[in-house]
């Protein structure tokens, strides 16, 4: 039987943890792109929290075109609610560094599915994986990105002892970021 979770379970970020975080990303991003001597060309955050951080993110490092797209996790899967948008001044056929974006990573069946739409839509390109979030425990690789960088590991799994909450730095509890409400999270995370 699924649990069933309530307020006590979560745990509200609030704007400044969020930005540090986000600043953080920024600043590995920067590094990476220097050490592989690249440069992203186009974001693409999945709708609709992958926006915020998204937006930031690409103004910060100046990427001006945006390719979103929006995914919904459902029981029974990840559900294409659109695909993505191709920006009218981006050749989709060139080979291009793209960024995608998300705020929290749990199993991967989003950044997997995602990337599987990206290819069709950029067909000779390669994509990057940032998320602000990663569910600690939950994959350390996703197959297909060239790379997978995180800001921060979660224990919303509540199954993670103590003293590895501890050792590992582990943010305890469901995140509600900043934008959003415990209820209507609550209410997603419990159907």
């Amino acid at each position: 039987m699924k649990p069933i979770f309530d307020k006590t379970h979560t745990n509200a970020m609030d704007w400044d943890e969020f930005h540090s975080i986000v600043n953080g990303l920024i600043h590995d991003l920067v590094t990476y792109q220097k050490d592989n001597n690249i440069t992203f060309d186009l974001i693409s955050p999945i709708l609709r929290s992958g926006a915020i951080p998204a937006t930031i993110i690409a103004s910060k490092l100046q990427i001006t075109p945006m390719s979103p797209l929006q995914l919904k996790c459902e029981e029974e899967g990840v559900d294409v609610k659109f695909p993505p948008v191709i920006p009218l001044n981006i050749n989709a056929n060139e080979a291009l560094n793209v960024l995608v974006v998300e705020t929290n990573t749990d199993s991967g069946s989003s950044a997997a599915l995602t990337l599987d739409l990206l290819k069709h839509a950029y067909p000779n390109s390669k994509f990057y994986y940032v998320s602000v979030c990663k569910v600690y425990g939950k994959p350390n690789v996703i197959e297909g990105y060239e790379s997978y960088i995180y800001g921060i590991q979660t224990n919303e799994t509540f199954d993670i002892s103590e003293q590895e909450i501890k050792d590992n730095e582990l943010r305890v509890g469901i995140t509600i970021f900043p934008w959003e409400t415990a209820k209507l999270e609550l209410e997603e995370v419990n159907k």
